[in-house]
């Protein structure tokens, strides 16, 4: 089945810092997509510095893979991102301690696999719920792992937005890597914790099935924006859209393709020479209509006669010199 897939990104600067630390992005190639959210930590801009490499590396080794096996791909990645940050860093000493988060997806329908190092998050909707698809690497996030705190005792920690692992921090990098199988009408939303910190994951779910995707994005924002807006705030989102889906969202902008028709299935197309038949014939039907005594008439009729191999009348001598 051809599945249509709508991608985008959103990111703003929330109402309590200076500048934008995160950066996301949505890319993709042939069948393949890839979404990108990074959250980037350190003084003096630098924690933009990190976040920006991120994305980039991702997308430049994006472009330039072949045969593109996802779980090879993350496993390269991670550490060319990791590795390029800390030679940023090498020679610019001021930004010492810079580092990002970086929660990527690649959906090849039916599946997606996903890469996490960090607190940010990634997200499925399906069936009217939203389920988390990530582990948040911070403190509190090890210590519920490890039966030390319950969920709702982290939500409220002191200590939830320490993180433990991420970009730029280790000589190796170590990251999550998983996989699963999307259906038609999923959801996929990536997202840093200037969202998820601000509004609960009930909001998120409710604003997601409410509102087609543009608008849910916009209303995503403004929500962590009233609800303090404390942090930067970025969003990818795919739409997976059933093939006999009534109601679309065209958004502008977005990123936009279909995966490859199953084997056997061929797309009807307008065929070029028949385009150009008609095009012709209209313009032929103007030539004539503008009448066949003045020159500017004969002009377009000699001209179509051209095109179509055929020797254009000879215009008399008395006429050679009309204006049209």
């Amino acid at each position: 089945m051809t599945q249509r897939i709508q991608a985008f990104s959103i990111t703003d600067t929330g109402r309590k810092r200076k500048n934008n630390q995160d950066a996301c992005a949505v890319f993709n190639k042939g069948d393949t997509l890839l979404m990108v959210v990074a959250d980037g930590v350190g003084g003096n801009m630098c924690g933009e510095v990190a976040s920006r490499s991120a994305v980039q590396t991702l997308q430049q080794e994006f472009e330039r893979a072949k045969n593109l096996d996802p779980a090879a791909f993350f496993s390269s990645v991670a550490q060319k991102a990791n590795q390029n940050i800390r030679d940023y860093v090498a020679h610019h000493p001021e930004c010492k301690g810079m580092a990002t988060t970086l929660t990527a997806a690649i959906i090849r329908f039916p599946e997606i696999h996903l890469l996490q190092v960090g607190d940010s998050r990634a997200y499925l909707l399906r069936g009217g719920s939203l389920y988390r698809m990530t582990e948040d690497h911070t403190l509190v996030g090890k210590m519920v792992k490890e039966g030390i705190l319950s969920e709702e005792e982290a939500e409220t920690h002191p200590k939830r937005h320490v993180i433990i692992n991420a970009l730029g921090v280790t000589p190796k990098q170590k990251f999550d890597y998983s996989r699963e199988t999307l259906k038609p009408g999923d959801q996929i939303l990536l997202c840093s914790d200037g969202l998820y910190g601000e509004i609960s994951e009930e909001t998120m779910q409710k604003l997601l099935l409410e509102n087609p995707p543009k608008e849910a994005i916009q209303r995503l924002v403004a929500a962590a924006n009233d609800a303090g807006g404390k942090d930067n705030i970025s969003i990818t989102l795919a739409v997976l859209g059933a093939r006999d889906t009534a109601k679309t969202w065209l958004i502008p902008g977005t990123q936009e393709f279909k995966s490859p028709a199953p084997s056997g299935t061929r797309k009807h197309r307008f065929p070029l020479w028949l385009v150009m038949i008609l095009a012709l014939l209209l313009i032929a039907g103007g030539g004539w209509y503008l009448g066949s005594s003045t020159g500017l008439g004969k002009k377009a009729r000699g001209y179509i006669l051209s095109l179509l191999g055929q020797n254009p009348p000879t215009v008399p001598a008395s006429n050679q010199g009309e204006k049209p």
